[in-house]
């Protein structure tokens, strides 16, 4: 992320400019150059972020950003780019949850581990929920001759408030997506 940030008392002071995450040192040369002792003091006058995505779904607009937070939220995503796929599951959280406001975008960073991508062919989708219920694979296998899986697949991808987004179909593992009409597809 990149931002400009000003000193809310001094309009006419001079602005300074951030890359995100930002070093203590960085930060406190900011301070010095506003003219502020404490970084809540520092007024985000401009945000932008220099990651694919993250712009669109990103809140930066709020008037109240407070560095603290987007400067943990950059370490974050510096982290998640370290980790198969983290990224591209936060801005799949981002896209299907479609925070109002930045914490929330924060607060979802946090709870990551709480959503899954999964399988999107509905005949599968169906065949993986029946074994989470306990059906065994002799029995599925049987049933693959008389059942429509495809129909069962997709009962069980609304069920699960299963989500697509545009890196892949996503849904939420404590509790399913609530439905929504003007939210992406499920299938």
């Amino acid at each position: 992320m990149w931002l400009e940030a000003g000193n809310p008392d001094n309009v006419s002071a001079h602005t300074a400019q951030l890359t995100l995450p930002a070093t203590f040192e960085e930060i406190e040369q900011a301070k010095q150059m506003l003219g502020i002792d404490k970084v809540s003091e520092i007024k985000i006058t401009k945000a932008e972020c220099l990651k694919l995505y993250l712009e669109r779904d990103l809140p930066l607009q709020e008037e109240a950003l407070n560095l603290e937070i987007l400067n943990e939220l950059a370490e974050k995503i510096e982290l998640m780019d370290q980790q198969d796929d983290a990224y591209l599951k936060y801005i799949s959280i981002l896209e299907v949850e479609q925070p109002k406001d930045f914490e929330t975008a924060f607060r979802l960073s946090d709870e990551i581990d709480n959503y899954e991508f999964v399988e999107c062919n509905p005949p599968e989708y169906g065949k993986q929920a029946l074994k989470r219920i306990g059906i065994d694979e002799e029995v599925i296998s049987v049933l693959d001759n008389f059942t429509n899986f495809y129909e069962l697949g997709c009962y069980y991808m609304q069920e699960d408030g299963l989500r697509i987004t545009e890196f892949g179909p996503i849904c939420r593992i404590s509790e399913p997506f609530t439905l929504k009409k003007d939210g992406p597809a499920m299938y």
